[in-house]
């Protein structure tokens, strides 16, 4: 039961971590590090240069464990 367990809890996170890694980061990206994506706001450009710095941090993070 315990192995039969483990091989789902592993073979999920390996789903999770493929559409973390082809999908989310690139959503986020488009989504948040986009100055059209603020075109209301004054500050647009220093906003997505911020989410930018942020997921490019917890992309590299993400990678090197």
């Amino acid at each position: 039961l315990l192995s039969a367990a483990d091989y789902v809890v592993n073979f999920n996170m390996a789903g999770l971590y493929r559409i973390e890694s082809t999908m989310f980061v690139k959503w986020l990206r488009k989504n948040l590090c986009n100055v059209d994506a603020f075109s209301d706001s004054s500050n647009a450009t220093a906003t997505a240069a911020a989410f930018s710095k942020v997921i490019d941090k917890i992309d590299n993070q993400r990678i090197s464990c």
